[in-house]
């Protein structure tokens, strides 16, 4: 179902008050697991993987302490269960192979640890040792508390299935290209929670300086209070002058560009002066 609301009253257009008290009944019903058939039945990919994490976290919540809203997994490759001795297995024993950081959700708290919990949970066995935050939420502290995956009844395949397409769809769907002309928006969405009102939304909207220049001078405070707002339209103007600067060099033929077939792909786009400013920053 769908409904066209007032945009100043938030409510639905030509309903009476008891119409309205139906379809807030309706949608309230839907809600609630297991009455909406349609939606079980095309149960999309994100859903099944909250759950994967919800799951998950159920596995480690007894060992975490009250109120924390997030836990650190390292993961220990499993070959087999019981290696026999003199083999390369027994030698080495039991390797960790990545870290993950999950919120009190279980879902990863950084879009890099989206590939390894993929690659750790749902491609390969792995013994997963629970570190819980440290005192005032500083550091890391060891739980000696672990979860073998390949011995879960509660993380089988099916999990491993729901946990493996979960993160690809994420992978793949949410992943936003630095030449998105609504790059803005969809990697800060908070800030623009009514459009996009990205910088290359619109043509000839203007650069990056007028740009930042009428959002820092909004009503809305929201950018002149977010210090990572700032920092990254600055990295993102840095490396426009940096590209240009580039380019006009090689195309003028001037020294200093660097090459077109450069197999570093920063000093490809940025030259060699601009590859340090971006590893120093």
């Amino acid at each position: 179902m769908a409904f066209v609301l007032n945009k100043q009253k938030l409510t639905g257009t030509g309903f009476q008050p008891k119409e309205q008290a139906a379809i807030h009944e309706i949608l309230t019903w839907g809600r609630q697991e297991g009455n909406n058939k349609i939606l079980m039945f095309f149960g999309t990919a994100l859903e099944a993987f909250h759950k994967a994490c919800d799951k998950l976290m159920g596995r480690i919540r007894s060992v975490l302490p009250e109120g924390s809203l997030r836990a650190r997994i390292r993961h220990t490759k499993r070959e087999c269960r019981e290696p026999r001795e003199g083999t390369l297995a027994d030698t080495l024993g039991e390797e960790a192979h990545g870290m993950v950081v999950v919120d009190c959700a279980g879902a990863p708290m950084k879009y890099a640890m989206v590939r390894d919990m993929r690659d750790m949970c749902a491609k390969q066995w792995s013994r997963l040792e629970i570190d819980a935050p440290g005192p005032r939420g500083k550091g890391w502290r060891p739980t000696h508390s672990f979860v073998d995956t390949q011995d879960d009844e509660v993380l089988d395949e099916r999990w491993r299935r729901d946990m493996d397409l979960g993160c690809e769809h994420m992978l793949e769907e949410s992943f936003v290209g630095g030449d998105d002309p609504h790059l803005d928006a969809k990697v800060w969405p908070t800030a623009h929670p009514h459009g996009s009102g990205s910088l290359k939304s619109e043509g000839d909207s203007g650069g990056i300086l007028k740009y930042c220049q009428n959002r820092l001078l909004l009503l809305q405070k929201w950018f002149r209070c977010n210090p990572l707002w700032g920092f990254w339209m600055l990295n993102r103007k840095m490396k426009e002058d940096l590209w240009f600067t580039n380019f006009y060099k090689r195309k003028a033929g001037r020294r200093g560009h660097s090459a077109a077939d450069d197999p570093d792909p920063e000093t490809k786009l940025f030259g060699t002066v601009g590859r340090h400013i971006i590893s120093a920053s």
